[in-house]
């Protein structure tokens, strides 16, 4: 089994993928091409409910990569990050993965700062 995950900045949801929801977002913006994507997603399993767990990305990151909440990481500017808080000991998702096998890549700042 392959695991791909995308975590994107600032993301709407107006790509090709996400407009069977405009009943419920009519402020979406139909006219975003992306093909490529859409493919993808459409032998993906896609998230039509998922929010950030506060409003600027350093601690909805860490919480997402530690599967902790923001408040209880301690996380809540774009300054700390979570193995001052935390530990060093604290396992994210990509260390899971790759102790149970699978091979990890990392691209861009989903670990900052």
């Amino acid at each position: 089994m392959n695991v791909v995950m995308f975590m994107i900045d600032g993301f709407r949801s107006e790509l090709g993928s996400y407009l069977d929801t405009r009943s419920e977002q009519p402020w979406l913006f139909d006219g975003t091409r992306t093909p490529n994507l859409h493919r993808l997603a459409s032998v993906s399993m896609r998230f039509k409910r998922a929010f950030a767990q506060m409003s600027i990305c350093a601690p909805s990151r860490s919480s997402i990569m530690v599967s902790r909440r923001p408040d209880a990481l301690h996380v809540t500017s774009m300054m700390t990050g979570f193995r001052e808080t935390a530990g060093e000991n604290t396992i994210t998702l990509p260390q899971y993965f790759r102790q149970h096998g699978y091979t990890t890549i990392g691209l861009g700042k989903a670990f900052c700062p």
